[in-house]
């Protein structure tokens, strides 16, 4: 940026590129995702997705509308997480928490069955979850001696 700010209109020709870039790269996630959910989870649950591909249609372009609606959100909270390294270090080990839990469980408790598993998986997975981002969201003031 700063070799090419001497001419006028290239640092903005630069930015609409960049920003083009990533939106292309974007929109072409959130549709994989939509059409992901749509084919594996939600298709089979619906009776008139087999008959109307219309409708079908519609409905994952409103969950690719529903994913992007949901990284807006989520974008709004990227300002108060810190650091990237502190962010990914806190959320990817307060996942593998109870995935470690569910792993020995699996290899050492031949009576627990997959229900009790996953349910056990998933209260782990939201208490770890609520204390490590309750940590990143509100941080201990820092004291100065």
């Amino acid at each position: 940026m700063d070799t090419l700010a001497r001419f006028p209109g290239l640092p903005g020709l630069f930015v609409a590129c960049v920003f083009s870039g990533s939106l292309s790269t974007l929109s072409s996630g959130f549709n994989a995702l939509a059409a992901v959910t749509w084919e594996d989870l939600l298709k089979e649950r619906f009776a008139w997705s087999d008959k109307d591909d219309h409708r079908s249609m519609r409905a994952v372009r409103l969950l690719a509308f529903g994913y992007g609606l949901l990284a807006i959100i989520m974008s709004f909270g990227v300002g108060s997480l810190g650091t990237v390294m502190q962010a990914s270090m806190s959320l990817f080990g307060s996942m593998n928490g109870p995935l470690f839990g569910l792993f020995s469980i699996a290899i050492l408790c031949r009576f627990v069955n997959s229900k009790g598993a996953m349910a056990g998986f998933l209260c782990g997975l939201a208490v770890s979850l609520s204390i490590s981002l309750g940590g990143i969201l509100h941080p201990r003031p820092h004291i100065s001696l």
